[in-house]
């Protein structure tokens, strides 16, 4: 985790604890016009010193405004193309009418420049999640603050 978790003003469980989980479930995108669907399962929590503990917890959002998260923690990508191309595609379509040659033209253009959409779910790290307890757990691992030094002005940088 990359921050600490506080529950009533309180650091309950230090940043840099890992989760640790598993797929149940994958659908992989057949289709354009398919979902490609993981589903994980959070089932461990430990922390530097080894220190683990069972949870019960899923997945509850994802940054990043692709991908949906359901009630069970699943997330879909959907693949259909955005709303941009299809009017564009509209647009192209209306200059056919008079211009078959140039809409040729656009619409290669927009092939050139517009990616189709990717089937693959794929993250880099450093994703930011959101998971949510479905179970109440205790912890006993660390949940200490983070060491943070004093800070002070370096002389001759501010002046009053």
């Amino acid at each position: 985790m990359i921050v600490p978790v506080v529950v009533n003003h309180r650091i309950a469980m230090a940043a840099g604890v890992t989760l640790a989980g598993h797929l149940t479930d994958a659908t992989a995108a057949a289709q354009p016009d398919d979902q490609a669907m993981l589903s994980l399962a959070f089932d461990e929590i430990h922390d530097a010193r080894e220190v683990k503990a069972a949870v019960a917890a899923k997945l509850a959002s994802i940054d990043n405004a692709s991908e949906k998260v359901d009630d069970q923690g699943a997330f879909k990508v959907s693949l259909h193309p955005r709303p941009a191309p299809l009017k564009l595609d509209e647009g192209i379509n209306k200059v056919a009418e008079k211009y078959p040659s140039f809409a040729d033209l656009l619409g290669t253009v927009k092939q050139a420049v517009l990616k189709a959409p990717d089937a693959k779910i794929d993250y880099k790290p450093g994703v930011e999640v959101t998971i949510e307890l479905t179970k109440p757990m205790e912890w006993n691992g660390a949940a200490d603050a983070p060491n943070v030094s004093a800070i002070s002005p370096q002389e001759g940088y501010f002046s009053w």
